[in-house]
């Protein structure tokens, strides 16, 4: 997959995250925009940060659930990418 993640990931330097109910309120400090992820979208997000890697919390993930690997790491994938272009998740430049 083109452009996937496997490395080190971290929060955005200007997040606020809560959770509430089971799901993950986020907060970009600098453009000021909400966002939400439901309990899957949770799950994953406790992951990564728990994991510190893509490769790392795909491997929990899969561990966890009754899905197919492939599916579980193009979701993973999929909501990394979109929360790096938010400014909510950052790489991390590993040496």
């Amino acid at each position: 997959m083109a452009g996937a993640f496997s490395g080190r990931i971290k929060i955005g330097d200007s997040v606020l995250y809560q959770q509430l109910e089971g799901e993950i309120v986020l907060l970009n400090m600098g453009n000021q925009e909400y966002y939400g992820l439901n309990d899957i979208g949770a799950a994953m997000w406790k992951s990564l940060l728990e994991a510190g890697s893509v490769a790392a919390a795909g491997d929990r993930l899969s561990a966890m659930y009754e899905i197919d690997d492939t599916v579980i790491r193009a979701d993973l994938q999929k909501l990394v990418r979109d929360l790096v272009d938010a400014g909510l998740l950052q790489e991390v430049s590993e040496p």
